[in-house]
């Protein structure tokens, strides 16, 4: 279920270790990545845990670490839970599961009669990094791409430009007295 307080940002925040993910992540709905730190005490921990709701990517002295299960298939996500390891195994990044609703606005849009308006697009959208066998269409490798490649900040910018362009040419194409009617329009 979306978040019902969109938010207008999306960005990536460090927190002091992954046990007080969920306080953080549902204070704050922009978001979207947490790099947890290790937590810290006079000796070496051999175990971690993810928090349930997460996507957590970990890594062994800095380098990403995939997940191995008991039949030997590999994922780039690990599973929520109490894992053992080494102290040098950590997690890295903890991406929300959850979907989050998120606002533009588009100021300054003509439209057929040269009125200029506002528009409000708010999008839902998550990362879609569950198992392909549960969720078709979904694959863990996406979050690593979204960690690594896309960003937050980077997601950001492409959903408002990418709206921007799209909002513009279509109000362009109705008069103002139609612009109202556009709710629940796909483009």
């Amino acid at each position: 279920m979306a978040n019902p307080n969109p938010t207008t940002s999306l960005y990536c925040r460090d927190i002091p270790d992954a046990g007080v993910a969920n306080t953080v992540f549902g204070s704050d709905t922009s978001i979207m990545v947490a790099r947890p730190g290790k937590t810290c005490c006079a000796f070496p921990l051999f175990w971690f845990t993810i928090p349930e709701g997460f996507y957590a990517l970990v890594t062994k002295h800095g380098a990403h670490q995939p997940y191995v299960d008991s039949n030997g298939k590999s994922s780039p996500v690990w599973p929520s839970g109490m894992h053992l390891g080494p102290p040098w195994l950590k997690v890295s990044h903890l991406v929300t599961k959850q979907s989050i609703l998120f606002n533009t606005q588009i100021k300054g849009c003509k439209t057929k009669d040269n009125v200029t308006v506002l528009i409000d697009v708010s999008i839902v959208l998550r990362v879609m990094g569950d198992d392909p066998e549960t969720r078709p269409g979904d694959d863990p490798q996406n979050v690593y791409k979204f960690v690594h490649e896309v960003t937050p900040v980077g997601l950001q910018v492409q959903l408002q430009d990418a709206q921007a362009e799209a909002v513009r040419t279509l109000a362009r194409s109705v008069y103002h007295t139609e612009v109202f009617g556009l709710r629940n329009v796909s483009h």
